[in-house]
């Protein structure tokens, strides 16, 4: 079990690499667990947590990293609209929005099935 602090010194792939690792025992326990030959489950509950504790720092990581390169293409994109003074230029320079999908509504109206008489 490492700690939280430990974990944050590995760089991110090898706590990819961990938490696929803990994915395939978190598995292989789950088998264990339904043929009934588990051991101790408590190495189960530890596994999950360790994954938890991976995947947090995993996320922080790459937050930082992707927020480091976000601000850097905000302030980029930035001084190209200060730079530029038709509206056209300043079009291009702003980033394209990503296009949402909506998505489909979780609750499907079923119509009754109408059975004929036979």
């Amino acid at each position: 079990m490492a700690t939280a602090k430990e974990l944050s010194e590995l760089t991110v792939d090898d706590l990819r690499r961990r938490a696929t690792e803990l994915r395939e025992s978190l598995f292989q326990d789950q088998l264990k667990l339904r043929t009934g030959t588990l051991d101790n489950p408590m190495e189960r509950t530890n596994h999950r947590r360790d994954l938890a504790r991976v995947l947090t720092v995993l996320t922080q990581k790459t937050a930082s990293v992707s927020a480091a390169s976000g601000a850097a293409t905000a302030r980029a994109s930035a001084s190209a609209a200060e730079v530029a003074s038709d509206p056209a230029a300043v079009a291009e320079a702003a980033p394209a929005e990503a296009k949402t999908r909506a998505r489909p509504s979780a609750k499907k109206s079923r119509a009754p099935a109408l059975r004929s008489k036979p």
